[in-house]
């Protein structure tokens, strides 16, 4: 390592010619053990766990048009339910914001 380079650990940036820059990771496990702390990926693990037990999931990219405004309907939905279980204001509620 040069003057010009400074690590500062496993998976964090380092400085190179007046900027950081960000060590490359091989995979996602690397990626998960080096960034973020045992805590957090605990977790994201009882999270997750908790997830399954509501049974099954899908994630599905909607395009434009009919079948993206029929997502948007169903999540602000899903939303305002959940907002009103909280006892919090719903802030999908003005117009200006479902219109978007």
């Amino acid at each position: 390592m040069n003057g010009a380079e400074r690590s500062t650990g496993a998976g964090r940036a380092e400085w190179a010619g007046g900027r950081y820059r960000r060590r490359r990771l091989c995979s996602f496990e690397e990626a998960d053990k080096t960034q973020r702390n045992k805590s957090r990926r605990k977790h994201d693990r009882q999270q997750g766990e908790k997830l399954e037990a509501m049974g099954a999931v899908a994630f599905e990219a909607v395009g434009n048009g009919a079948e993206a405004e029929a997502a948007l309907d169903t999540m602000f939905r899903q939303r305002a339910l959940r907002f009103r279980e909280m006892g919090v204001s719903d802030p999908f509620m003005a117009p200006a914001i479902r219109k978007f």
